[in-house]
């Protein structure tokens, strides 16, 4: 008899966790990947997976509170960040 064994997993959809913090937004004003980063109050940097018109309207050094979803896919390519993607944007005065 021949028996034939599977190893392979079963994938889930596994929804990812909405986080929130503070951070400064940096724009180096250029085109490539990681021009866009939100450094993090806890040390961490984001790199937004889309272009988003609410990072794009203001400028370095502006303190924002995030509602953001880490991704697990790095689809950036950057190494000093972590790909995510930004769900909401307030700015602090």
């Amino acid at each position: 008899m021949i028996f034939l064994i599977s190893c392979g997993k079963e994938t889930e959809d596994v929804e990812l966790q909405v986080l929130e913090g503070t951070g400064t937004i940096w724009l180096s004003g250029g085109l490539m990947y990681c021009a866009t980063q939100v450094r993090m109050e806890n040390g961490d940097t984001l790199i937004p997976n889309q272009f988003n018109t609410e990072i794009m309207k203001l400028k370095t050094g502006n303190r924002v509170q995030l509602k953001y979803q880490e991704l697990e896919i790095r689809e950036s390519g950057c190494t000093i960040g972590k790909d995510c993607k930004i769900i909401e944007v307030k700015v602090i005065e």
